[in-house]
């Protein structure tokens, strides 16, 4: 599922503000590029009727993300030290992941 960027959620809050309808925001967006359904406009009209004009996303249930800041502090800091480790390679260098998908790539690649 594709999460709907905050540019596309102020130009529909705008275009709401100057009482368009849902099929003229879903043609005026397709005219810029912008690809969005009529039951997603419909969804961000409701919500801004109920006057919640918030556009950030609601937390959402389910699995925990099994990466936390601190972790990516340490992978940062870590690829600050040693120019050679790759965002994949330094991921296994580090963590010692057996997995054959990952794969290190020499200095001489990366660049």
């Amino acid at each position: 599922m594709v999460r709907t960027s905050e540019y596309v959620k102020l130009r529909v809050l705008a275009l709401f503000r100057l009482n368009f309808k849902v099929c003229q925001v879903v043609r005026e967006l397709s005219r810029e590029g912008i690809k969005l359904a009529r039951k997603t406009v419909g969804k961000f009209f409701k919500k801004f009727r109920e006057e919640d004009f918030a556009l950030c996303d609601s937390p959402r249930c389910g699995r925990p993300k099994i990466l936390q800041q601190r972790h990516l502090d340490f992978i940062d800091t870590k690829m600050e030290e040693n120019d050679e480790l790759t965002a994949i390679g330094g991921y296994r260098y580090l963590f010692g992941t057996p997995s054959s998908r990952w794969y290190v790539y020499p200095s001489s690649e990366v660049d």
